[in-house]
């Protein structure tokens, strides 16, 4: 009988350190996950700040430079008319 009871304290003991560990592994392998998602969105959201701070920079450039297309600036004045004498 005693070895009986030892035997199956032994095999509840092994059971409990079995389930222990696949929960342990259960919480890991959710933790790894969790990790490597954010780590995942971490450098998606770089990506998108490297572009949006380019855009900005593109932006503040093209403010403070002239528009090629504008031409010079046109003097609103009418212009003086000389006339010549006739020939």
């Amino acid at each position: 009988m005693t070895s009986f009871t030892l035997g199956l304290g032994v095999t509840i003991f092994g059971g409990y350190l079995a389930a222990a560990a696949v929960q342990d592994h259960k919480a890991l392998v959710d933790s790894l996950a969790m990790r490597i998602a954010t780590e995942s969105m971490i450098g998606e959201l770089q990506r998108k700040n490297a572009q949006h701070e380019s855009r900005e920079i593109e932006l503040r450039d093209a403010r403070e430079k002239p528009n090629p297309r504008a031409g010079p600036k046109v003097n609103s004045s009418p212009p003086s008319v000389t006339r010549s004498a006739p020939p």
